[in-house]
């Protein structure tokens, strides 16, 4: 009677073993472990797609293409929660386990130019392109940063071989025009940005780059017509009340540059990064616009304030010397166009285009 009792107590036992050590052991087969993955990618939230895949990784798949899947899934899911640094970290993991995983040389690529690092983008999108040549978006994005780099003729090649893929692709016309505008092939940069718009591409990109191709072929008018759909789309964008200002400079229309110039100052200071490079140039050429309205004063405060953000700007120099002058300083007119000249030895003929000279003698 006890032998038979302690006989089922132990078969009893070694079944309930057997059902623990099963449960605890990971799966041997590789279906089994794919499953596994399988099941983590389809999680209804990222949270728990994170926390799915995580146990899928932890489990140590044998299979090193599945162990690359569980990475890409969870990488995926750290994507959508904006969680670059992670993303970026399972993405890497999934490519050394699988050089051959283009999706995660894709995504890894789109984190990479959201956080404008086109240097480590570069290398992704070549290698996605070399494992895929079907992908529309792949080419434009490379032709983007090709773009960025002033590549102009590899950004070209990009663009066409991305719309010899879809005709109707309106980004790759924009990037294609934009590329064209420097290569100095206006007409056909005047092309591409018009059919971008004809295919539904309305960006402030757009309208300033094309605005500007219009002032390389001498037509102002288009160019402010361009300027204004920028600032219709955007209020706040500095860089077209910038250009406006510029193109009513050149017609003459300075109270309205002035406006603009003055507007685009006040929407830089919420882009403290964007304050040299664009108020500095706007306080000189406001500065030469107040000189030939007359009001000297005005003149004066506007390059000296652009001499304070770039202190080594010979048309800042060359403009206060002119305006020192006119208010009778000639030492201090002296030593400024002394400053322009030794900074740049031709500044004499830049200013002279603008009207701005200095008195005979000086």
């Amino acid at each position: 009677m006890r032998a038979s009792i302690r006989n089922g107590l132990l078969v009893a036992a070694a079944v309930l073993c057997l059902a623990s050590c099963s449960a605890a052991r990971p799966p041997t087969s590789a279906a089994a472990e794919n499953d596994i993955v399988d099941s983590c990618s389809a999680a209804r939230t990222p949270d728990l797609q994170v926390a799915a895949c995580t146990r899928a990784i932890q489990l140590g798949p044998k299979d090193k293409l599945i162990q690359a899947k569980a990475y890409y899934a969870r990488g995926s899911a750290y994507d959508r929660q904006t969680w670059e640094m992670l993303a970026i970290d399972d993405y890497s993991a999934a490519i050394r386990l699988n050089p051959d995983l283009a999706v995660a040389y894709r995504d890894r690529a789109v984190i990479y130019m959201r956080l404008t690092d086109y240097q480590l983008a570069l290398p992704d999108w070549n290698s996605f392109i070399r494992l895929d040549q079907t992908q529309v978006q792949a080419y434009v994005s490379r032709g983007e940063i090709y773009l960025y780099k002033r590549d102009y003729d590899r950004a070209l090649a990009d663009f066409n071989t991305a719309i010899g893929l879809d005709p109707r692709r309106a980004s790759a016309y924009a990037g294609r025009g934009e590329a064209y505008q420097n290569l100095a092939r206006y007409p056909d940069a005047l092309r591409d940005y018009d059919t971008a718009e004809q295919f539904g591409f309305q960006d402030i990109s757009l309208y300033n780059y094309r605005g500007m191709t219009y002032v390389k072929m001498g037509s102002e008018d288009k160019a402010i017509a361009d300027f204004n759909a920028a600032i219709h789309l955007d209020p706040g964008n500095y860089l077209a009340y910038f250009n406006r200002a510029r193109s009513y400079a050149r017609k003459g229309e300075y109270a309205d540059a002035v406006r603009d110039y003055g507007t685009a100052l006040e929407h830089i200071e919420s882009h403290s990064s964007e304050e040299f490079v664009y108020s500095s140039p706007i306080h000189e050429e406001r500065g030469v616009i107040y000189l030939h309205l007359g009001d000297l004063d005005a003149a004066l405060a506007d390059e000296d304030a652009a001499l304070r953000l770039w202190p080594f700007s010979p048309w800042a120099h060359f403009a206060r010397g002119v305006i020192y002058a006119e208010k009778g300083n000639i030492d201090m007119a002296r030593r400024d166009l002394a400053a322009a000249r030794a900074f740049d030895r031709g500044i004499d003929a830049v200013m002279a285009k603008q009207n701005v000279t200095p008195p005979a003698g000086l």
